[in-house]
């Protein structure tokens, strides 16, 4: 069978956006096909239970292909279905929320909506992390791999850090900065990352670096900040570590402001170089209100919010709820979610740092029950021991908000096993062009 051409129907996809077809009862996993396409198919690699296709020659073109904007999107890991209709997209995503929640979740009987998508799906991106090569070339890695791909123009981060990406590629060049080896843990400029705020138009520059002498930096600053009046902030991330991490643990301001203000409906956050903040500014005043209207909170409720970062989520919740508990573990964040606070003359809202199943027992033994308990975990889902704390606790209603509809799944059967019913989920497409979604859905308490 390997090395083999067949002719094969392509009828669904994988997690990573992968054609998936079948060779009579074996998987063929195709990159770059679409459902509905049918292909010419060479086999590349043979599994136990499935096998590694590549196209050969596309025979039929499926009815939801389209051509992808990006021309480096044949080579680039960063979208996965650009080459695939947006309204079709979102119904992909839809389904994979589906399909979670009814195979793994183990659920029947709840209302599942359309996936929110965007009405200009492209340049959404505030964020951008640039790796660079031994080659002074600035891009973005392969598809599974850490082989670069020398890029001129990202269409789903914003047009201004196209241009200054491309500014910068051609002063490492110019100055001859030195750039990265990752294979023999060798050269100076790592990665580039650039924060943008949407609603005030500054920007944040960092340059992550091996090592804390920066032959070049002080005339590639003064150039960037020349150039682009917007840029605001800059600092140098020191990172000596071997691996895939971006940013050090020691930043360094070299010019400007500590940090960038961005805005989310009418709350304001401060946003300093490690700061959590969602990457898609139009889709997150979708997702926090969609989490708020969930909680149908009367004014009168005791708020838990979990994983609360640096409090974007906690602040929409206070307006309606009469006090909120943020928790989160990591401490920086906690102390940006402080001065965000202020920053929005809230007061009805407290922080915790800490793990929250630990700080919820310190909260439970102050007499302080939620009637509401919000949570937005990282990939893996709730720690089994959260779980547990949460249906101890049995408050009336949660929101979870998550990024991954499989551990999603997951924990919501664990839930509904104990004491929840699942009511209502909504798809979001905070990531369009790759096949991530956010999810929210409410459950709430059986009452008996």
């Amino acid at each position: 069978m390997k090395d083999k051409q067949y002719e094969i129907k392509i009828i669904d996809l994988t997690d990573k956006g992968e054609g998936i077809g079948k060779i009579d009862d074996l998987a063929v996993f195709i990159d770059g096909a679409v459902p509905g396409d049918v292909v010419e198919a060479k086999i590349v690699e043979l599994k136990k239970n499935y096998a590694i296709g590549e196209i050969v020659n596309i025979i039929k073109e499926s009815d939801v292909r389209t051509n992808p904007l990006c021309k480096h999107f044949n080579d680039c890991g960063g979208c996965q279905i650009q080459n695939i209709k947006y309204d079709e997209q979102l119904k992909i995503k839809k389904q994979v929320v589906k399909d979670a929640l009814e195979r793994i979740g183990n659920q029947k009987d709840f209302v599942l909506f359309d996936t929110l998508g965007m009405e200009n799906p492209f340049h959404y991106r505030n964020k951008s992390s640039l790796p660079l090569d031994k080659n002074k070339k600035i891009g973005f890695y392969k598809k599974r791999s850490h082989d670069l791909v020398s890029i001129d123009e990202c269409v789903i981060q914003g047009q201004i850090m196209n241009e200054i990406m491309n500014e910068i590629q051609k002063k490492i060049l110019e100055l001859n900065i030195s750039t990265y080896d990752e294979k023999i843990h060798k050269g100076l400029l790592r990665h580039i990352v650039i924060r943008e705020s949407k609603s005030h138009n500054n920007l944040m520059i960092i340059f992550a670096t091996n090592g804390k002498s920066f032959k070049g930096l002080d005339m590639l600053v003064d150039y960037l900040i020349e150039k682009f009046p917007q840029i605001i902030s800059v600092y140098q991330s020191i990172n000596k570590d071997k691996g895939n991490r971006i940013m050090g643990y020691n930043n360094k301001l070299i010019y400007g402001k500590d940090e960038i203000i961005d805005t989310i409906n009418e709350y304001s956050f401060k946003i300093s170089p490690n700061s959590f903040f969602q990457v898609n500014n139009i889709q997150t005043e979708k997702l926090y209100q969609t989490a708020l209207d969930y909680a149908e909170l009367k004014g009168d409720e005791i708020v838990f919010d979990l994983y609360c970062g640096i409090g974007t989520i906690t602040q929409f919740l206070a307006k309606n709820a009469k006090k909120v508990y943020g928790i989160e573990s990591v401490g920086s964040a906690i102390d940006d979610a402080v001065e965000n606070t202020k920053l929005n003359d809230i007061d009805n809202v407290e922080y915790i740092s800490g793990k929250a199943e630990k700080e919820i027992d310190q909260l439970l033994g102050m007499r302080i029950i939620p009637d509401v308990i919000v949570v937005d975990p990282p990939r893996k889902g709730l720690d089994t021991k959260l779980i547990d704390k949460i249906i101890d606790v049995k408050p009336d209603k949660l929101i979870y908000i998550s990024c991954k509809p499989s551990t999603l799944a997951r924990d919501i059967r664990i839930l509904t096993q104990n004491g929840y019913t699942l009511e209502k989920v909504q798809p979001v497409d905070m990531f369009p062009h790759t096949m991530h979604v956010e999810t929210i859905v409410a459950l709430s308490k059986i009452e008996k």
